[in-house]
């Protein structure tokens, strides 16, 4: 027996199991990066359905929103606490969702998504436009931070404030 052609053969072995090896993992990176994503959009969208809940289950925070909603200016301190309260749950998902784009978490696609959120939140409740605008102003919000908070200052702009 010629130990070289073994020796060979045996290479070749070596190096075919190398690359289906790496072809596995490969896989499993891709796949572990796809449930990463999904993942991190579905614990978003909990984040805003938990928004939405609050609206469905507490007759009084749906008294505040329905009065957002009707653009009233007519809130008693409490409700106006609340509506602080509503704009600063939504500036934290926006927040969640543009650093998990940053990471690369999410899809460009789901940020679209939410960037388009920003027009339909103040188109359902115009009367949050001013809560958000003082929102803007205490964090100090400027373009360029990303396109959720640009797209709410050009919203806000073109609403007149």
């Amino acid at each position: 027996m010629n130990w070289d052609a073994i020796g060979a053969v045996g290479e070749v072995v070596g190096a075919i199991t190398v690359l289906v090896t790496l072809i596995y993992l490969a896989r499993q990176v891709r796949q572990s990066n796809r449930i990463a994503i999904a993942s991190a959009e579905i614990a978003l969208r909990e984040a805003a359905n938990g928004i939405y809940k609050s609206i469905t289950d507490e007759s009084e925070y749906a008294s505040l929103v329905a009065k957002l909603a009707a653009d009233s200016s007519n809130l008693s301190p409490t409700e106006e606490q609340q509506a602080i309260a509503f704009v600063g749950l939504n500036i934290n998902l926006w927040s969640a969702v543009t650093r998990a784009h940053d990471q690369g978490l999410i899809t460009d696609y789901t940020l679209n998504n939410y960037v388009t959120d920003v027009d339909a939140t103040l188109n359902m409740y115009p009367g949050s436009a001013k809560f958000f605008k003082r929102q803007t102003e205490h964090y100090k919000f400027s373009h360029g931070t990303s396109p959720i908070f640009d797209q709410l200052l050009k919203t806000l702009s073109d609403r007149g404030y």
